[in-house]
Protein backbone atom coordinates (compact mmCIF):
# COMPACT_ATOMS: atom_id res chain seq x y z
CA UNK A 1 0.00 0.00 0.00
CA UNK A 2 1.82 3.18 -1.24
CA UNK A 3 1.68 6.22 1.32
CA UNK A 4 1.03 9.84 -0.28
CA UNK A 5 4.03 12.14 1.16
CA UNK A 6 3.01 14.78 3.56
CA UNK A 7 1.92 18.06 2.87
CA UNK A 8 5.26 19.69 3.78
CA UNK A 9 7.58 17.76 1.89
CA UNK A 10 9.79 19.75 -0.84
CA UNK A 11 8.61 21.01 -4.10
CA UNK A 12 9.96 19.15 -6.98
CA UNK A 13 13.63 19.85 -7.58
CA UNK A 14 14.50 21.20 -4.19
CA UNK A 15 16.97 19.52 -1.67
CA UNK A 16 14.60 17.05 0.22
CA UNK A 17 12.17 16.48 -2.94
CA UNK A 18 12.01 13.92 -5.87
CA UNK A 19 15.36 13.99 -7.73
CA UNK A 20 15.83 16.49 -10.62
CA UNK A 21 15.69 15.44 -13.62
CA UNK A 22 12.78 13.28 -13.37
CA UNK A 23 10.83 12.97 -16.80
CA UNK A 24 8.07 15.95 -16.75
CA UNK A 25 9.59 18.03 -13.55
CA UNK A 26 11.58 21.02 -14.15
CA UNK A 27 15.14 20.99 -13.26
CA UNK A 28 16.20 23.51 -10.62
CA UNK A 29 19.15 25.63 -11.45
CA UNK A 30 21.58 25.14 -9.12
CA UNK A 31 22.26 27.90 -6.42
CA UNK A 32 24.49 30.90 -7.01
CA UNK A 33 24.05 30.38 -10.81
CA UNK A 34 23.14 33.29 -13.58
CA UNK A 35 19.67 33.37 -14.97
CA UNK A 36 19.30 34.31 -18.43
CA UNK A 37 20.33 37.54 -19.89
CA UNK A 38 23.44 39.42 -19.16
CA UNK A 39 26.46 37.64 -16.93
CA UNK A 40 26.70 37.90 -13.34
CA UNK A 41 30.32 39.90 -13.26
CA UNK A 42 29.38 42.35 -16.30
CA UNK A 43 28.37 45.85 -15.79
CA UNK A 44 24.92 47.05 -16.06
CA UNK A 45 24.12 50.60 -17.10
CA UNK A 46 21.73 52.00 -14.88
CA UNK A 47 18.50 52.98 -16.23
CA UNK A 48 17.69 56.51 -17.39
CA UNK A 49 15.64 58.38 -14.92
CA UNK A 50 15.61 61.58 -13.26
CA UNK A 51 18.73 60.80 -10.95
CA UNK A 52 21.13 59.83 -14.05
CA UNK A 53 23.79 62.65 -14.77
CA UNK A 54 23.29 64.26 -18.56
CA UNK A 55 25.93 66.31 -20.28
CA UNK A 56 24.67 69.88 -21.48
CA UNK A 57 25.27 71.37 -25.13
CA UNK A 58 28.48 73.26 -24.66
CA UNK A 59 28.55 77.30 -24.17
CA UNK A 60 31.82 78.33 -25.13
CA UNK A 61 31.51 78.60 -28.25
CA UNK A 62 28.89 80.85 -27.61
CA UNK A 63 30.51 82.68 -24.69
CA UNK A 64 33.33 83.51 -27.55
CA UNK A 65 30.85 85.12 -29.64
CA UNK A 66 29.03 87.31 -26.62
CA UNK A 67 32.62 88.34 -25.30
CA UNK A 68 33.87 89.61 -29.09
CA UNK A 69 30.78 91.64 -29.81
CA UNK A 70 30.91 93.45 -26.37
CA UNK A 71 34.40 94.13 -27.22
CA UNK A 72 33.48 95.73 -30.30
CA UNK A 73 30.47 97.70 -28.44
CA UNK A 74 33.58 98.54 -25.92
CA UNK A 75 35.32 99.79 -29.31
CA UNK A 76 32.83 101.83 -30.69
CA UNK A 77 32.18 103.62 -27.26
CA UNK A 78 36.07 104.66 -27.24
CA UNK A 79 35.68 105.87 -30.85
CA UNK A 80 32.69 108.05 -30.10
CA UNK A 81 34.18 109.68 -27.00
CA UNK A 82 37.29 110.80 -28.91
CA UNK A 83 35.33 111.41 -31.97
CA UNK A 84 33.14 113.59 -30.10
CA UNK A 85 36.41 116.01 -28.88
CA UNK A 86 36.52 117.52 -32.76
CA UNK A 87 32.70 116.74 -33.29
CA UNK A 88 31.94 119.26 -30.50
CA UNK A 89 34.83 122.07 -32.04
CA UNK A 90 32.20 121.93 -34.92
CA UNK A 91 29.31 122.66 -32.99
CA UNK A 92 30.55 125.39 -31.07
CA UNK A 93 31.47 127.12 -34.87
CA UNK A 94 28.30 126.02 -36.69
CA UNK A 95 30.10 123.52 -39.15
CA UNK A 96 29.17 120.73 -40.15
CA UNK A 97 32.56 119.10 -40.87
CA UNK A 98 34.05 115.24 -40.97
CA UNK A 99 33.90 114.85 -37.21
CA UNK A 100 29.90 115.31 -37.47
CA UNK A 101 30.06 112.73 -39.99
CA UNK A 102 32.14 110.42 -38.25
CA UNK A 103 30.70 110.60 -34.75
CA UNK A 104 27.32 109.78 -36.69
CA UNK A 105 28.78 106.84 -38.23
CA UNK A 106 30.28 105.65 -35.67
CA UNK A 107 27.35 105.93 -33.20
CA UNK A 108 25.45 103.91 -36.23
CA UNK A 109 28.05 100.67 -35.34
CA UNK A 110 28.11 101.19 -31.86
CA UNK A 111 23.90 100.50 -31.44
CA UNK A 112 24.04 97.41 -33.80
CA UNK A 113 26.69 96.57 -31.79
CA UNK A 114 25.07 97.04 -28.60
CA UNK A 115 21.61 95.13 -30.12
CA UNK A 116 23.83 92.17 -31.41
CA UNK A 117 25.66 91.81 -27.64
CA UNK A 118 22.15 92.03 -26.18
CA UNK A 119 20.95 88.78 -28.16
CA UNK A 120 24.45 87.19 -27.47
CA UNK A 121 24.00 87.45 -23.92
CA UNK A 122 20.69 86.68 -23.79
CA UNK A 123 21.02 83.65 -25.96
CA UNK A 124 24.10 82.85 -23.55
CA UNK A 125 22.05 83.04 -20.41
CA UNK A 126 18.93 81.31 -21.44
CA UNK A 127 21.28 78.31 -22.35
CA UNK A 128 23.27 78.31 -18.92
CA UNK A 129 20.05 78.98 -16.98
CA UNK A 130 18.44 75.92 -18.85
CA UNK A 131 20.90 73.65 -17.32
CA UNK A 132 20.03 75.22 -14.07
CA UNK A 133 17.35 75.12 -13.95
CA UNK A 134 16.90 71.21 -15.08
CA UNK A 135 18.80 70.25 -11.86
CA UNK A 136 17.84 72.82 -9.49
CA UNK A 137 14.65 74.04 -10.18
CA UNK A 138 13.45 76.09 -6.86
CA UNK A 139 17.36 77.71 -6.85
CA UNK A 140 16.32 80.13 -9.75
CA UNK A 141 14.48 82.99 -8.67
CA UNK A 142 13.34 84.06 -11.96
CA UNK A 143 11.71 82.51 -14.63
CA UNK A 144 13.43 81.93 -17.74
CA UNK A 145 12.01 84.39 -19.53
CA UNK A 146 13.76 87.14 -17.58
CA UNK A 147 16.83 86.01 -19.55
CA UNK A 148 16.03 88.38 -22.31
CA UNK A 149 14.09 91.03 -20.50
CA UNK A 150 16.04 91.73 -17.31
CA UNK A 151 18.51 93.56 -19.21
CA UNK A 152 15.98 96.44 -20.67
CA UNK A 153 12.37 96.20 -18.22
CA UNK A 154 12.82 99.92 -16.81
CA UNK A 155 13.58 99.37 -12.87
CA UNK A 156 14.16 95.68 -12.70
CA UNK A 157 17.24 95.67 -14.88
CA UNK A 158 18.89 97.43 -11.50
CA UNK A 159 19.44 94.10 -10.00
CA UNK A 160 17.81 91.14 -12.43
CA UNK A 161 20.43 90.17 -14.50
CA UNK A 162 22.65 89.78 -11.49
CA UNK A 163 20.40 87.74 -9.49
CA UNK A 164 20.33 85.29 -12.58
CA UNK A 165 23.87 85.00 -13.37
CA UNK A 166 24.58 84.22 -9.55
CA UNK A 167 21.94 81.54 -9.47
CA UNK A 168 23.18 80.18 -12.55
CA UNK A 169 26.85 80.09 -11.40
CA UNK A 170 25.79 78.98 -7.75
CA UNK A 171 24.39 75.88 -9.28
CA UNK A 172 27.34 74.96 -11.50
CA UNK A 173 29.82 75.67 -8.92
CA UNK A 174 27.97 73.42 -6.93
CA UNK A 175 28.87 70.48 -9.32
CA UNK A 176 31.71 67.88 -8.79
CA UNK A 177 34.85 68.67 -10.00
CA UNK A 178 33.81 72.59 -10.31
CA UNK A 179 35.78 75.55 -9.30
CA UNK A 180 33.95 78.07 -6.28
CA UNK A 181 31.84 80.98 -7.48
CA UNK A 182 33.25 84.20 -7.68
CA UNK A 183 31.35 87.20 -6.69
CA UNK A 184 29.99 89.42 -9.40
CA UNK A 185 29.52 92.54 -7.50
CA UNK A 186 32.57 94.17 -9.12
CA UNK A 187 30.74 93.61 -12.62
CA UNK A 188 27.57 94.61 -11.82
CA UNK A 189 29.22 97.88 -9.98
CA UNK A 190 30.83 98.77 -13.13
CA UNK A 191 27.81 97.84 -15.32
CA UNK A 192 25.57 100.18 -13.59
CA UNK A 193 27.76 102.99 -13.09
CA UNK A 194 28.48 102.41 -17.48
CA UNK A 195 24.62 102.75 -17.79
CA UNK A 196 24.17 105.58 -15.59
CA UNK A 197 26.61 107.65 -16.97
CA UNK A 198 25.37 106.99 -20.58
CA UNK A 199 22.26 108.35 -19.61
CA UNK A 200 23.54 111.31 -18.48
CA UNK A 201 25.43 111.49 -21.48
CA UNK A 202 22.21 111.62 -23.32
CA UNK A 203 20.96 114.18 -21.36
CA UNK A 204 24.06 116.66 -21.36
CA UNK A 205 23.83 116.64 -24.98
CA UNK A 206 20.78 117.90 -25.31
CA UNK A 207 18.68 121.01 -24.60
CA UNK A 208 15.02 121.35 -23.61
CA UNK A 209 13.16 124.40 -25.34
CA UNK A 210 9.43 124.81 -23.91
CA UNK A 211 7.97 121.64 -25.39
CA UNK A 212 11.58 120.97 -27.93
CA UNK A 213 14.41 119.51 -27.08
CA UNK A 214 17.39 120.55 -29.61
CA UNK A 215 20.94 119.05 -29.24
CA UNK A 216 23.41 121.25 -27.35
CA UNK A 217 26.26 119.56 -28.27
CA UNK A 218 27.92 115.99 -27.80
CA UNK A 219 29.48 115.98 -24.09
CA UNK A 220 32.80 114.53 -24.65
CA UNK A 221 33.65 114.78 -21.31
CA UNK A 222 30.77 112.32 -20.26
CA UNK A 223 31.37 110.02 -22.77
CA UNK A 224 35.13 109.67 -21.90
CA UNK A 225 33.50 108.52 -18.12
CA UNK A 226 31.20 106.25 -19.92
CA UNK A 227 33.90 104.49 -22.04
CA UNK A 228 36.55 104.23 -18.70
CA UNK A 229 33.12 102.54 -16.68
CA UNK A 230 32.61 100.47 -19.81
CA UNK A 231 35.81 98.85 -19.84
CA UNK A 232 35.76 97.95 -15.84
CA UNK A 233 32.80 96.36 -16.98
CA UNK A 234 34.02 94.46 -19.78
CA UNK A 235 37.24 93.42 -17.86
CA UNK A 236 34.94 92.12 -14.89
CA UNK A 237 32.41 90.67 -17.39
CA UNK A 238 34.87 88.25 -19.34
CA UNK A 239 35.77 86.86 -15.95
CA UNK A 240 31.91 86.47 -15.63
CA UNK A 241 31.40 84.67 -18.93
CA UNK A 242 34.52 82.16 -18.52
CA UNK A 243 33.86 81.36 -15.08
CA UNK A 244 30.08 80.41 -15.91
CA UNK A 245 30.87 78.75 -19.04
CA UNK A 246 33.51 76.95 -17.68
CA UNK A 247 31.58 75.81 -14.81
CA UNK A 248 28.73 74.37 -17.60
CA UNK A 249 31.25 72.57 -19.64
CA UNK A 250 33.23 70.65 -17.15
CA UNK A 251 31.37 67.50 -17.43
CA UNK A 252 28.19 66.10 -16.36
CA UNK A 253 25.62 67.42 -14.12
CA UNK A 254 23.86 65.77 -11.67
CA UNK A 255 20.72 66.45 -9.61
CA UNK A 256 21.33 69.10 -7.23
CA UNK A 257 21.06 66.60 -4.25
CA UNK A 258 23.38 64.55 -5.26
CA UNK A 259 26.43 67.30 -5.59
CA UNK A 260 25.83 68.07 -2.04
CA UNK A 261 27.42 66.09 1.26
CA UNK A 262 25.02 63.29 2.63
CA UNK A 263 23.44 64.42 5.53
CA UNK A 264 24.49 62.08 8.54
CA UNK A 265 21.09 61.29 10.90
CA UNK A 266 21.65 61.22 14.64
CA UNK A 267 20.97 57.13 14.26
CA UNK A 268 23.93 57.41 12.46
CA UNK A 269 25.84 59.21 14.70
CA UNK A 270 25.17 57.43 17.56
CA UNK A 271 26.07 53.87 16.06
CA UNK A 272 29.23 55.08 14.86
CA UNK A 273 30.40 56.33 18.29
CA UNK A 274 29.58 53.17 19.84
CA UNK A 275 31.98 51.37 17.30
CA UNK A 276 34.70 53.74 18.46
Amino acid sequence: MSQEPPQWAAPWGEPGGAPAGEPGRPEAPPPGAATAGAPSGAPVDPPPGPESGFLPRPVNGLAAALLAVSGLYGLTVWAAAIVAFAAQAEFEDGALGAATVAIGAVTLVQTLAQLVAYGFASMWLMRVYQTASAVAPRLMRRSIAWTWLAWWVPFVSLWFPKQIVDDVWRVAASQPGRSPVRATGGWWFWWIAASVTSSLTSFASRSSSGTTSEVSGFAPGWRVFAALFLTGAFVMWVRVVRGVSAAHDAGPWTPYFRALPAPVSRADGVSGSQGR
